[in-house]
């Protein structure tokens, strides 16, 4: 009886000492698995991506806001709608990224403006519509503004600037594409191009081209986040450029219309654009709130 009661407290020893050990275990697998959890989740959060990883992952939209193929350029990837997650940090600003081009720079343009100025006054009382002489607001942007970036300054591209004069009230993107590309200029800082307001429009079917987005202007403006409340100019010339003689110049209108002015009639609201290196990463999930942030280059 005696070592009855004996082998029945050692059962209950063992017993106990078990479910201890399995106690013991369960909460340090708990533990490993939250602690996998928040250090997974960090992950995704803190993860650095590229511009490359950008374009692959999210250059697939085919309605509403997000990062489009343009179908206009090959290799290209442009944002559009009504408010995209397309914001980033530069110069502890805050920009929107336009386009990834084909050679993965990025095209940015800066969210607000830096103030009404005109963009040119040459000799004659209505400046001059040639970017390259060089305008007014050429000389400014990329001297006085440019001196003044900080250190991001160093990933700023000197790029290849497509700037041709645009027939007025056109109805094909791509012919006028080809009119942009008839000139080109290299710089640091410019402005955005007509075609560039165009493609940031998602609604494709009504307000796909110069005559669409102008006839359609009270939709087209609610697509379209490059619309502002002020005007604000482009870098595109109006009527062909001849050196002393042309004046007009695009610029978009408080209704979201796309409206010539001569360069130096106008003060106007100025949105910097440039483009950023290829190889630098990012941070963050391009929201307002959240904006992209570079990280490395």
């Amino acid at each position: 009886m005696r070592r009855s009661i004996k082998q029945q407290k050692q059962r209950k020893i063992v017993i106990v000492s078990v479910i201890g050990l399995l106690c013991v275990m369960s909460v340090g697998y708990a533990a490993f698995q939250t602690n996998l959890n928040i250090t997974a989740k960090g992950s995704i959060v803190e993860k650095e991506i590229s511009i490359k990883e950008i374009k692959d992952l999210y250059c697939k939209q085919t309605s509403g806001d997000g990062l489009y193929k343009d179908v206009y350029e090959e290799g290209r990837c442009v944002y559009k709608g009504t408010n995209p997650n397309n914001y980033m940090m530069f110069n502890n600003e805050t920009w929107r990224i336009l386009s990834i081009e084909a050679d993965g720079t990025l095209k940015i343009i800066k969210k607000d403006s830096i103030g009404k100025k005109f963009w040119d006054t040459g000799v004659g009382t209505w400046g001059y519509n040639d970017w390259t002489r060089p305008a007014v607001l050429n000389s400014y942007l990329n001297s006085d503004f440019y001196n003044l970036l900080d250190e991001d300054k160093d990933i700023v591209v000197n790029y290849t600037w497509n700037i041709g004069a645009v027939t007025h009230g056109n109805n094909d993107l791509a012919n006028q594409i080809e009119e942009e590309k008839s000139i080109t200029w290299r710089g640091n800082v410019g402005l955005i191009s007509v075609s560039d307001y165009i493609k940031a429009n998602s609604n494709i079917n009504q307000c796909g081209n110069y005559s669409e987005n102008n006839t359609n202007w009270e939709i087209c403006k609610t697509t379209n986040y490059l619309k502002k409340s002020e005007r604000f100019w482009t870098i595109t010339a109006y009527d062909k450029i001849v050196l002393n003689t042309s004046t007009v110049v695009y610029n978009i209108n408080s209704s979201g219309g796309i409206s010539g002015e001569s360069a130096g009639y106008g003060s106007y609201d100025v949105l910097p654009t440039l483009y950023l290196e290829s190889d630098i990463k990012l941070k963050g999930k391009g929201t307002e709130t959240d904006p992209y942030v570079i990280k490395s280059y």
